[in-house]
Order: C-alpha cells, then sequence, then structure tokens
C-alpha cells in the first residue's frame, strides 16, 4: 500500500499531461483483442504520461459474459495497473520441540522437533511423534513442563498453539481413557 500511495504521488508530480481530455474506457467483444488493447493504452496514455507510467504501467484483460443462454454477450475491457497486489505466503504448519523418554532406560532421552499444523492439537503432535521415532501414538503420553516443574498431562484436544515446553514419555501400555 505504501508502494502504491508513493508511485500514485511520483505520477501526479511527473505526469507531463497538464489538461487531462475526457475520455471513454474501450471495450471489444473478444474477437479483436489487439485492437481494443491499443485503444485503450493509447486513451489511458491521453490522461498519464509520466515516468511511472513508462515503467510501472501495463493492462490487464477483463472478459464479462452474460449468464443468460439466450444472451451470450461477451464484453472484454483492458484496465491499466501499476501494482499488482500479493498475499504474502504464510506458513499453515509449526514446529514443536519435544523431549522424549523412552520406556527402556537404556536409552537416552532424545530432542526432536515435529511439523504439525499451527491449528492442530496435541492428539496430532502425539501421533506424528509416534511416526516420527517408531512407537506406538497411543504408548505416549504428553506433559506440560517449566523451569523443570511437571505442570500437567496434556490432553489429546489441546491446542498446539498454547504450548510452552512439552515432554513425552512412552508407556508400556495405552493409558485407561478416564486417565
Amino acid at each position: 500500500e505504501l508502494l502504491a500511495f508513493l508511485l500514485d504521488g511520483l505520477h501526479e508530480d511527473l505526469n507531463r499531461i497538464r489538461s487531462k481530455p475526457t475520455t471513454e474506457i474501450p471495450t471489444g467483444d473478444g474477437t479483436t483483442d489487439g485492437a481494443t488493447a491499443r485503444l485503450a493504452w493509447e486513451r489511458h496514455r491521453m490522461r498519464n504520461d509520466s515516468a511511472v507510467t513508462d515503467f510501472f504501467s501495463a493492462q490487464y484483460r477483463s472478459e464479462l459474459v452474460c449468464p443468460s443462454a439466450e444472451c451470450g454477450n461477451v464484453s472484454v475491457s483492458f484496465d491499466p495497473y501499476n501494482v499488482v497486489t500479493l498475499q504474502l505466503p504464510q506458513t499453515t504448519d509449526t514446529q514443536v520441540k519435544v523431549t522424549f523418554r523412552f520406556l527402556d532406560a537404556s536409552k537416552r532421552r532424545k530432542v526432536v522437533s515435529v511439523t504439525v499444523p499451527k491449528a492442530g492439537n496435541v492428539e496430532m503432535l502425539r501421533t506424528r511423534l509416534g511416526e516420527l521415532l517408531g512407537v506406538a501414538h497411543d504408548r505416549i503420553v504428553l506433559a506440560d513442563v517449566q523451569s523443570s516443574h511437571f505442570r500437567s498431562l496434556l490432553s489429546d484436544s489441546k491446542l498446539i498453539a498454547k504450548l510452552q515446553s512439552v515432554h513425552a514419555y512412552e508407556l508400556d501400555a495405552p493409558p485407561d481413557p478416564s486417565f
């Protein structure tokens, strides 16, 4: 938006056209796009002639088709633009750092980063962790641990976004559902 604002201000200051004539935007039927585009550009340049127009302006083709089966009319126009607005890509996944302790005491604890959806829950994290470590997901319990103090076991429905420090433990059997 800032770029569009700056380009518009710069264009107005540098515009070589002082007296802007009234013009109509030409439309076509889609059969003579080249001629319609040239005419639309010429009319645009009758009102807009600056270095900004020279370097940053272009046209896009817009087509409207009458939805009625009887009508079938097509209207094509070419509209000028100088800024294309694109949405920045948003990541949908997040990395959760998990400290995992195996049931077998001879195995050392393992710290892994697990990729899960940002809007995911503990059940998704537990399932993905089981896949990564080769442990049945129903034999994993996750806990919220802060400053080396156990705070609570994490229910499957808890959202991942609310987690700060996650520890996971392998169990010898799946926990009782009332657990």
